[in-house]
Protein backbone atom coordinates (compact mmCIF):
# COMPACT_ATOMS: atom_id res chain seq x y z
CA UNK A 1 0.00 0.00 0.00
CA UNK A 2 1.37 3.40 -0.65
CA UNK A 3 0.20 6.90 1.03
CA UNK A 4 -0.82 7.93 -2.69
CA UNK A 5 -3.22 5.60 -2.94
CA UNK A 6 -4.82 6.13 0.62
CA UNK A 7 -4.48 9.95 -0.35
CA UNK A 8 -6.82 9.14 -3.47
CA UNK A 9 -9.31 7.35 -1.74
CA UNK A 10 -9.99 9.77 1.02
CA UNK A 11 -9.75 12.57 -1.05
CA UNK A 12 -6.81 13.82 1.43
CA UNK A 13 -4.42 16.69 0.76
CA UNK A 14 -0.69 16.91 -0.41
CA UNK A 15 -0.05 17.38 3.50
CA UNK A 16 -0.96 14.02 4.28
CA UNK A 17 0.51 12.28 1.97
CA UNK A 18 4.10 13.77 3.07
CA UNK A 19 3.03 12.74 6.90
CA UNK A 20 2.09 9.48 5.37
CA UNK A 21 5.03 8.89 3.34
CA UNK A 22 7.33 10.09 6.54
CA UNK A 23 5.85 7.46 8.43
CA UNK A 24 6.24 4.66 5.98
CA UNK A 25 9.79 4.86 6.39
CA UNK A 26 10.19 4.83 10.32
CA UNK A 27 10.62 1.50 11.51
CA UNK A 28 8.18 -1.02 12.75
CA UNK A 29 6.78 -1.53 15.67
CA UNK A 30 7.76 -3.87 17.96
CA UNK A 31 4.36 -5.31 18.65
CA UNK A 32 1.71 -5.19 15.46
CA UNK A 33 -1.33 -2.96 15.16
CA UNK A 34 -4.26 -4.32 17.40
CA UNK A 35 -7.57 -2.46 17.19
CA UNK A 36 -9.92 -4.20 20.10
CA UNK A 37 -12.37 -5.69 18.93
CA UNK A 38 -16.04 -4.44 19.02
CA UNK A 39 -16.96 -6.58 22.57
CA UNK A 40 -13.87 -4.74 23.87
CA UNK A 41 -14.61 -1.26 23.07
CA UNK A 42 -16.71 -0.53 25.53
CA UNK A 43 -13.83 -0.85 27.87
CA UNK A 44 -11.36 1.01 25.89
CA UNK A 45 -13.73 3.78 25.13
CA UNK A 46 -13.91 4.34 28.92
CA UNK A 47 -10.66 5.36 29.30
CA UNK A 48 -11.58 7.95 26.50
CA UNK A 49 -14.36 9.84 28.64
CA UNK A 50 -16.30 10.98 25.02
CA UNK A 51 -19.68 12.65 25.46
CA UNK A 52 -22.14 9.96 24.85
CA UNK A 53 -23.50 11.53 21.69
CA UNK A 54 -19.56 11.29 20.34
CA UNK A 55 -18.88 7.82 22.13
CA UNK A 56 -21.87 6.32 20.21
CA UNK A 57 -21.02 7.90 16.88
CA UNK A 58 -17.38 6.10 17.26
CA UNK A 59 -18.65 2.89 18.92
CA UNK A 60 -21.34 2.54 14.81
CA UNK A 61 -17.54 3.27 12.97
CA UNK A 62 -15.42 0.74 14.98
CA UNK A 63 -13.93 -1.90 13.07
CA UNK A 64 -16.87 -5.01 12.51
CA UNK A 65 -19.21 -2.72 14.29
CA UNK A 66 -22.66 -3.22 12.92
CA UNK A 67 -23.76 -0.84 10.48
CA UNK A 68 -19.82 0.06 10.23
CA UNK A 69 -19.84 -0.07 6.49
CA UNK A 70 -18.73 -3.97 6.15
CA UNK A 71 -15.19 -4.71 6.37
CA UNK A 72 -12.45 -1.59 6.25
CA UNK A 73 -11.19 -0.91 3.18
CA UNK A 74 -6.85 -1.11 3.30
CA UNK A 75 -6.03 2.42 2.59
CA UNK A 76 -8.27 3.10 5.88
CA UNK A 77 -6.06 0.10 7.83
CA UNK A 78 -2.44 1.76 6.09
CA UNK A 79 -3.84 5.09 7.37
CA UNK A 80 -4.71 3.66 11.01
CA UNK A 81 -1.08 1.60 10.57
CA UNK A 82 0.79 5.07 9.48
CA UNK A 83 -0.25 7.21 12.74
CA UNK A 84 0.12 3.45 14.74
CA UNK A 85 3.64 3.38 13.65
CA UNK A 86 4.58 7.27 14.53
CA UNK A 87 3.34 6.69 17.85
CA UNK A 88 5.76 4.10 18.54
CA UNK A 89 8.26 6.15 16.95
CA UNK A 90 7.65 8.92 18.99
CA UNK A 91 6.78 7.08 22.22
CA UNK A 92 10.05 8.01 24.14
CA UNK A 93 10.55 11.54 22.85
CA UNK A 94 11.38 13.89 25.57
CA UNK A 95 8.07 16.05 27.40
CA UNK A 96 7.49 19.05 25.16
CA UNK A 97 8.58 17.59 21.64
CA UNK A 98 5.94 18.23 19.20
CA UNK A 99 5.57 15.92 16.26
CA UNK A 100 2.68 17.25 13.70
CA UNK A 101 0.07 15.37 12.73
CA UNK A 102 -2.69 15.58 9.94
CA UNK A 103 -5.82 17.43 9.82
CA UNK A 104 -8.63 15.18 9.14
CA UNK A 105 -11.72 16.44 10.65
CA UNK A 106 -12.77 17.57 6.98
CA UNK A 107 -12.40 14.45 5.33
CA UNK A 108 -15.65 13.22 4.09
CA UNK A 109 -15.53 9.50 5.16
CA UNK A 110 -16.25 9.90 8.92
CA UNK A 111 -14.04 6.83 9.51
CA UNK A 112 -11.01 8.77 8.61
CA UNK A 113 -11.91 11.42 10.18
CA UNK A 114 -11.49 9.47 13.76
CA UNK A 115 -8.92 7.12 12.44
CA UNK A 116 -6.37 8.48 15.58
CA UNK A 117 -8.28 7.62 17.73
CA UNK A 118 -7.86 3.35 16.24
CA UNK A 119 -4.47 4.33 16.65
CA UNK A 120 -4.16 5.68 19.50
CA UNK A 121 -6.40 2.65 21.44
CA UNK A 122 -3.99 -0.14 19.76
CA UNK A 123 -1.09 1.78 21.71
CA UNK A 124 -2.69 1.60 25.00
CA UNK A 125 -1.28 -1.19 26.15
CA UNK A 126 2.26 -0.27 25.29
CA UNK A 127 1.70 3.01 27.07
CA UNK A 128 0.44 1.47 29.81
CA UNK A 129 3.32 -1.05 29.81
CA UNK A 130 5.53 1.75 29.73
CA UNK A 131 4.26 3.55 32.21
CA UNK A 132 4.40 0.53 34.06
CA UNK A 133 8.37 0.28 33.43
CA UNK A 134 8.46 3.63 35.50
CA UNK A 135 6.77 2.47 38.53
CA UNK A 136 3.36 4.13 37.95
CA UNK A 137 0.71 1.32 38.76
CA UNK A 138 -2.54 2.99 38.38
CA UNK A 139 -5.14 3.18 35.62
Amino acid sequence: MDSARVVERFGLDAGVREWLEACEALPEPEVGLRVPSVAEAAEVLDAFVLADDDRAEVEALWPGAPGADGRWPEELWHLVGCMYRRLWADADVPVGVWRPWPTLVEAEDARVRVASLWAFVAMVPEQLRRHGSRGWTGR
